[in-house]
């Protein structure tokens, strides 16, 4: 968003993001032991196989689109360094810290953190990209190169993710 918009504007749109007030709320009602009422996790277990698809489906109409498949090298190399070296190092310094420190999450909150540091990029990516106006076609090659490289070596790092 910064690049399109003001700091201002940016961080308005930042805030505005769904995404920030389910993880609060998360984070809110497993810090308290709250219980979801049956029907919840009815629905999320109805829905969460509609968000893969739907997520796959931007990329696909994204990636339709393109006459010839083509990738910036340094937007690949800047979102591959960022997503599988610096979100996992963050992610395992903020599993450590509260192992060590804090104590608030419980073990499997912790592998789950660790998990999804791992896991390709959202394909919500391609969206935001359209929504300001990006190219959607390096986004959805950028989730498509991701989630190659996860395919192949999640199967390899959940084990030792799992035993830290």
């Amino acid at each position: 968003n910064r690049g399109v918009l003001t700091a201002k504007e940016a961080m308005i749109r930042v805030a505005k993001l769904p995404l920030l007030y389910a993880l609060g709320l998360g984070l809110l009602v497993a810090t308290l032991n709250i219980d979801l009422p049956q029907p919840a996790l009815k629905l999320w277990e109805l829905s969460k196989g509609a968000y893969v698809c739907v997520g796959m489906m931007i990329v696909g109409i994204a990636l339709g689109q393109q006459r010839k498949f083509s990738l910036s090298i340094p937007l690949l190399g800047f979102g591959l360094i960022g997503k599988f070296l610096i979100w996992p190092a963050l992610a395992f310094l903020f599993v450590y810290c509260d192992t060590e420190f804090l104590d608030w999450l419980t073990p499997t909150m912790r592998n789950c953190i660790l998990l999804i540091s791992v896991a390709p990029m959202a394909a919500n990516l391609a969206a935001y990209a359209a929504q300001n106006n990006l190219k959607v076609d390096q986004a959805a090659g950028l989730i498509l190169i991701t989630t190659l490289i996860a395919v192949i070596g999640l199967p390899f790092l959940i084990p030792i993710i799992l035993n830290l």
